[in-house]
């Protein structure tokens, strides 16, 4: 049985426009979505906390777990 884990950024763009907002404080939020995989789940998690995100983002970790 294969199991997978799913991550999805988002990045703010102006609408009817493929340009990333320049004023606006930059919000990525990470969904991350699991079943079944608590030890994959734990080096991802560990990777997100050691990762270095720039100043001027406003990062929101979102974890759903079936």
């Amino acid at each position: 049985m294969d199991y997978y884990i799913w991550i999805y950024v988002h990045f703010p763009v102006q609408s009817g426009s493929n340009r990333i907002l320049e004023k606006m404080t930059p919000q990525i939020p990470i969904v991350v979505i699991a079943f079944n995989r608590p030890k994959s789940l734990f080096r991802l998690l560990q990777s997100l906390l050691h990762a270095v995100y720039p100043d001027e983002c406003q990062v929101e970790l979102i974890i759903s777990i079936d």
